[in-house]
């Protein structure tokens, strides 16, 4: 009895054990995968709507490309509204008009890159369809082959046109996924800055207005200090004349 205890005692350590190792196995796996996870941009650069500040590029140097984006496209609504010049109905026209220039040259790259594949991909089938005419011509000519052996031959030459079919419908497929996915992540991207710059605009309208009315109230102190010192200027003219007039 005390044995099958002693024994069962020593599996369950055996157990904790291999439980203990396989757990910090997982962990230190789950860690390596999440070190090799890096952060994709949603959009490329160019299509990013941000300032250009090319100019002072040497200074930004050591700064992290991230980091350098994000800064750039904080600088572009800085721009705008640091100031406070620009009515925020002007602040959002140049937005819009930003935006709407990213999304011109978006589509233009867009467009293109179909272009160039459709082009790709009518040469790729022109050169096949000539291959593929001159081995049935040449299968054709044979005169020391029988009917089988021909048939055979054209039989083959039908498979290769299904697998070239095949593997430039599979091109094209991969192709509009790709272009799918660069769409989703563009949008996902103008969202996100329209959101980022929707609240940015509710502040800075916020503080327009009262820069505004600050000027308002300024302009109004000011004026009507302008009258009291009229009004000031004028009884001391008139008492002026007043006591000459007495005096006389």
């Amino acid at each position: 009895m005390i044995a099958r205890r002693q024994e069962k005692a020593k599996l369950d350590v055996m157990t904790k054990h291999f439980i203990f190792i396989f757990g910090l196995l997982f962990l230190l796996n789950c860690s390596s995968t999440e070190e090799k996870k890096t952060t994709q941009p949603l959009v490329e650069d160019k299509y990013r709507l941000k300032e250009d500040r090319e100019e002072i590029g040497k200074l930004r140097s050591e700064v992290p490309e991230e980091k350098r984006q994000q800064n750039d496209e904080i600088a572009l609504n800085l721009k705008w509204m640091n100031e406070k010049s620009l009515s925020p109905s002007e602040v959002r026209n140049r937005f819009s008009q930003v935006a709407s220039r990213k999304r011109r040259v978006f589509n233009q790259d867009i467009n293109k890159g179909r272009q160039e594949f459709s082009n790709e991909e009518r040469k790729s089938r022109k050169e096949f369809d000539a291959k593929m005419k001159d081995e049935r011509d040449s299968i054709k000519s044979y005169t020391k082959r029988t009917t089988k052996e021909k048939k055979e031959s054209m039989d083959e030459l039908e498979l290769k046109r299904k697998e070239f079919n095949s593997n430039q419908k599979s091109q094209r497929d991969a192709f509009e996924e790709e272009v799918k996915d660069k769409k989703k992540n563009f949008e996902d991207y103008m969202k996100q800055k329209q959101d980022e710059f929707n609240a940015d605009l509710k502040t800075y309208t916020s503080e327009y207005n009262d820069k505004k009315k600050e000027e308002k109230d300024k302009a109004k102190q000011k004026e009507k200090e302008k009258l009291e010192s009229k009004s000031v200027e004028k009884k001391s003219e008139l008492k002026r004349i007043h006591l000459e007039t007495d005096g006389q």
